[in-house]
C-alpha cells in the first residue's frame, strides 16, 4: 500500500480514489483477458477432445480388423471341414452336450454343428449349463425341443 498520510486528506483520499478507479479497470481488464483465456482454452479442449474420438473410432475400426484378420490366419481355419466335423464327434463321445457349446464358438462351427444330426441326437437330461455352458434363457423344454428337431430333421 502507498504511504498516506493519516488521517486522511482531501487531496490523499482524491488520489486513492484515482487509484482505486485505475485498480478496478485494470482488475475489470485482467479479469476479460482470463475469461477469454478460458474460453479459448474450453475451445481447445473441447477440439481436441473431438479429435481424440475420432481416433479412438479409427482405433476401434482397426482393432476389428486386426481380429478379423487374426481369426481369418488362425491356424484351426486351414482345417478341412471333414477333419473338424470328426474332431466334433470324438468330443461328443465324452461330452454329449458337445454340440451347444461347439455351436457358440463362431458362424462356421455352428453351420457344422448344426449339419450334424448325430452331434443333437443324444441329450443327456440336463441343461446345458450343467455342463459348464450357461444358456441365458434356455429352458429345458425348448432345449430338449431344440436338439430333437435337430436330430431328427437333419437325417439324411
Amino acid at each position: 500500500m502507498y504511504p498516506l498520510p493519516e488521517p486522511p486528506t482531501k487531496t490523499s483520499l482524491a488520489e486513492a480514489r484515482r487509484d482505486l478507479a485505475l485498480h478496478q479497470q485494470s482488475v475489470k481488464a485482467l479479469s476479460t483477458k482470463i475469461q477469454s483465456a478460458e474460453d479459448e482454452l474450453s475451445r481447445i479442449v473441447e477440439q481436441s477432445r473431438c479429435a481424440i474420438h475420432e481416433l479412438e473410432k479409427e482405433r476401434a475400426a482397426l482393432e476389428d480388423r486386426v481380429a478379423l484378420t487374426l481369426a481369418y490366419i488362425s491356424p484351426i481355419r486351414r482345417l478341412p471341414h471333414e477333419l473338424l466335423r470328426y474332431i466334433f464327434l470324438i468330443d461328443f463321445d465324452e461330452y454329449p452336450c458337445c454340440a451347444w457349446v461347439l455351436s457358440a464358438v463362431c458362424s462356421l462351427w455352428r453351420r457344422l454343428a448344426l449339419s450334424m444330426p448325430t452331434l443333437w441326437s443324444k441329450q443327456p437330461l440336463q441343461t446345458p449349463s450343467a455342463y459348464g455352458w450357461n444358456a441365458p434363457g434356455t429352458a429345458f423344454p425348448s432345449t430338449l425341443k431344440s436338439s430333437c428337431e435337430r436330430s431328427l430333421f437333419m437325417q439324411p
